[in-house]
């Protein structure tokens, strides 16, 4: 068994999604969809590796890496798009802003440089506008907004003294119904305190409602707000080593409901008309709700979730590349089959910017990193002949190395030209493979163990 147990313990980290194939230790996945408001081609998607950009409605995506975003490898900023396609991310030293294309990214606002921004929202009533949460540590946060596509800020109603804060979101029927959740840290003998607060003028002022956790329980985010109904809001309870809680409160935060457990809920998502509601796990599970959120029902043999989306009647899925197959889905019939959108080995490379900017060189280490892990995805890193995984997708510069190349990664392929996933989808090659390979490791341990007996 000694011998053994080196290559299962790889082996279960692989089927498990936490081998260390990248520089920061995770495995690339999409976290976050969010689309254009008026433009249907223009899709972005935050990934654990930076962002994907697609032009075309999903058929290719290109890829920003975290340099030009300035952002840490292991933080996953949340993303917003305004009306003209800016796209504004909430990273942890700042906010990053930038224009069509996401060639040029910039930190326009002064008075947010080295603020720790937790969350950023499109005004739903206003594409123009966006908001901002702050959470720095010991600092007075709060609320910043932008009229103009996020090229200014300015502070929103009061400052929350000693307050650290976590998620927001405005209510889509009623802008002025803004929600916020946080904590206040623990100090002396103070303990450490958690709320929701609700604002009912546009985040000038906020009642604070704070929520009770178990020992095993840190935060609470909030999710979603009913399209209809200001209301009615659901957040998610985050566990240390436990199943989440899925919450709901029908009076605007006052009073919660506990609707159900699973482990790391991860994606949230509700119909325009409030009538349908989804949720999912990353460990796995998709849950659906056809009565408001009242009750759920689980959607069998459903994907790892790491993020959901509607956009009419289409419901858009984030999943696991390595253990589902595709890395965004989307689904037409509520979640029953999905369809592969983005595989990440189809990725066309980095998106096309004017060679002056040097993105290239800029993007460099992380495009070798994802190349080695996109080609594992394709059928192990055994697979890879001589390195040329890692030269695809790269040119000769004038002195003989070789530089990243913003047109391919390891070989773009076409679509998955509309294939359906349904809901109990057949294994997949790879994971039949790895399946193959922990029952003949465990066949030698067993051998080995008899031969010692």
């Amino acid at each position: 068994m000694p011998r053994v147990a080196p290559a299962l313990f790889a082996v279960s980290l692989l089927l498990h999604g936490a081998t260390a194939a990248r520089a920061d230790g995770r495995l690339p996945f999409v976290g976050q969809i969010v689309f254009h408001p008026t433009d249907p081609s223009t899709i972005v998607a935050r990934a654990t590796f930076g962002v994907l950009f697609s032009e075309d409605g999903g058929a290719t995506w290109r890829w920003v890496c975290n340099a030009m975003l300035d952002t840490r490898p292991s933080e996953d900023p949340n993303i917003t798009m305004t009306s003209d396609g800016t796209v504004i991310a909430a990273t942890t030293k700042t906010l990053r802003v930038a224009l069509p294309g996401l060639c040029k990214w910039s930190s326009p606002s002064a008075e947010l440089h080295s603020a720790h921004i937790t969350d950023v929202v499109r005004d739903p009533t206003d594409p123009d506008r966006a908001v901002c949460a702050t959470g720095t540590t010991a600092l007075a946060n709060g609320l910043y907004a932008s009229p103009d596509n996020g090229q200014t800020w300015s502070v929103v109603g009061e400052r929350l003294d000693f307050s650290e804060l976590d998620s927001l979101r405005i209510a889509p029927s009623d802008p002025l119904r803004v929600y916020v959740s946080g904590r206040v840290p623990a100090a002396g003998a103070t303990p450490r305190i958690v709320f929701v607060q609700r604002s009912v003028d546009g985040g000038e002022l906020f009642d604070r409602f704070e929520i009770t956790l178990a020992a095993s329980e840190r935060d609470v985010r909030v999710l979603g707000v009913d399209p209809t109904a200001p209301a009615r809001l659901f957040a998610r309870v985050v566990s240390l080593d436990g199943p989440d809680r899925l919450i709901r409160s029908d009076d605007g935060g006052e009073h919660w409901i506990d609707l159900l457990t699973a482990v790391d809920l991860a994606g949230f998502a509700w119909s325009a008309d409030g009538a349908t509601v989804w949720v999912g796990s990353r460990a796995g599970g998709l849950w659906r709700s056809d009565d408001r959120g009242m009750s759920f029902s689980p959607l069998p043999g459903s994907p790892r979730v790491s993020c959901l989306e509607v956009r009419g009647d289409e419901l858009w899925v984030c999943a696991s590349d390595l253990v589902d197959g595709f890395a965004i889905g989307r689904s037409v019939d509520a979640g029953l089959t999905i369809t592969p959108v983005l595989r990440l080995r189809e990725l066309a490379g980095l998106v096309s910017c004017d060679p002056s900017l040097g993105i290239a060189d800029l993007c460099a280490f992380e495009v070798a990193d994802l190349q080695i892990h996109l080609a594992a995805l394709d059928g192990g890193v055994a697979g890879i002949d001589g390195g040329s995984a890692l030269d695809a997708g790269r040119v000769s510069r004038d002195d003989g190395s070789m530089a990243p190349d913003a047109g391919a990664l390891v070989g773009a392929r076409p679509g998955g030209g509309g294939c359906t996933c349904r809901a109990a989808r057949a294994r997949t090659p790879r994971s039949t493979a790895l399946v193959a390979v922990v029952g003949a490791l465990l066949a030698v341990a067993v051998r080995q163990r008899r031969r010692r007996c």
